[in-house]
């Protein structure tokens, strides 16, 4: 008997069912099942068909756009071999007995830890040059420090030569490892960018792997010598490969932006809509001019607003002792609130803030400020009447404030 699965996958229905009634009896309903396969079977030709979109993708086609992101992303191995040499290339050492210094146990974890204090450091100095320098000749520049610095690893004079090339190698690979992603992301179609910046761990896995194998058959001085030589015959190659667009456009350098997405898109691909996008992005934001008011949120409105309201206590308090009452304010972020036990001392407080508004300039917004007399219960008296400049404000039976719901009964 065959199977139903099988079957439905060559469109045969007819037999599909009698294969299920088969195999679950006469009195079963297959036509549940069988929907339920049916939907199994398109899902997974919708995921098959999604990563063959993603593999013969139109934008990969290019041989410019693959061939800059394969380069750019082969600077990641020296990364792998870092990883390699430490875990190789020492063991290696210790057993030369013409080595000009004897490893400890605290000297090879200094040696591979160090690397990782340079890589900090040179990540710093990678943000710092990343927009002012080219990125393609700085993949390229940094390739002979890095072939330096392994030089020093092969033959150092003593052991503080050897540390001292470890740590610089950390520096300019931490400089080098985040402009190699930032090239392969700008020169990448943004529905691909993810899946070719991927291609820098490939590469530093891969290279990982390559060392483990070279390490086998060399001795540590010839094993660092060819680390740092593989990564030097990406020079010729890379020297071909197209600008970043984003880069070229950040500099105003239009026509070479343009000239290079089409060398990353293939002659037939319209640049105009990227382009603009590009531009859009890299285009520094003009300032806004802000005479009055901060922002709506601006989180610099809470400290002018203290600043600016800090001699408004004052103003409360020296008004407040021509009524014999105290007057009581309170001020958080932006929000005011004064209350009083007597509607003397409220209306008194009213009028100071009408004075000090005036000498500094503000404006009150009466539509937003509201009274609320707290009573047991009961109509307002006659007399509860409150003017700020002629102008009555709105007495309220509930307000919230810091979130906090008050009522004029209480909470």
């Amino acid at each position: 008997m065959e199977s139903p699965t099988f079957l439905l996958l060559r469109k045969r229905h007819e037999e599909a069912a009698t294969a299920l009634r088969r195999l679950r009896g006469p009195h079963y309903d297959v036509m549940m099942e069988m929907n339920q396969v049916i939907k199994h079977i398109n899902e997974s030709q919708e995921t098959r068909s999604h990563f063959r979109d993603i593999f013969q993708w139109n934008y990969l086609k290019p041989v410019g756009l693959l061939y800059a992101a394969i380069l750019g992303s082969l600077n990641g191995v020296y990364g792998g071999f870092d990883v390699g040499f430490a875990s190789v290339g020492i063991p290696s050492l210790e057993k030369d007995k013409d080595a000009p210094f004897t490893l400890t146990t605290e000297v090879k974890a200094l040696f591979v830890s160090i690397v990782t204090l340079g890589e900090f450091l040179g990540s710093l100095v990678s943000a710092l040059i990343a927009k002012r320098w080219s990125r393609k000749w700085l993949l390229i520049t940094l390739l002979f420090p890095l072939l330096a610095t392994w030089i020093m690893v092969a033959y150092p004079l003593n052991l503080f030569m050897f540390m001292t090339a470890r740590a610089l190698h950390g520096i300019f690979f931490g400089i080098q490892f985040p402009i190699s992603q930032l090239y392969v992301a700008e020169i990448s179609h943004k529905d691909q960018r993810g899946l070719l910046t991927s291609g820098n761990m490939v590469c530093m896995a891969f290279a990982t792997m390559l060392a483990y194998i070279l390490g086998m058959f060399m001795d540590w001085r010839a094993f660092a010598l060819t680390l740092g030589l593989i990564p030097i015959a990406l020079v010729p190659t890379l020297i071909f490969v197209p600008e970043s667009p984003t880069f070229l456009l950040l500099h105003k350098r239009q026509e070479e932006a343009a000239a290079a997405l089409r060398r990353l898109r293939g002659p037939h691909y319209d640049i105009t809509t990227e382009m603009d996008q590009i531009d859009d992005h890299t285009r520094p934001t003009p300032p806004i001019p802000q005479t009055q008011v901060a922002p709506q949120g601006d989180s610099l409105s809470p400290l002018l607003f203290t600043l600016y309201t800090c001699n408004l206590i004052k103003q409360l308090k020296s008004d407040a002792t021509l009524t014999n009452h105290p007057i009581n304010l309170l001020l958080y972020a932006d929000d005011t609130v004064i209350y009083s036990r007597h509607h003397a001392a409220n209306q008194v407080s009213l009028d100071s803030i009408k004075k000090w508004s005036s000498a500094n300039e503000i404006q009150i917004n009466t539509s937003k400020t509201q009274i609320m007399k707290f009573r047991r219960g009961g109509h307002l008296a006659s007399t509860d009447e409150f003017l700020y400049n002629g102008t009555k404000v709105q007495i309220v039976p509930a307000n919230e404030y810091l979130g906090v719901a008050f009522q004029s009964k209480g909470f």
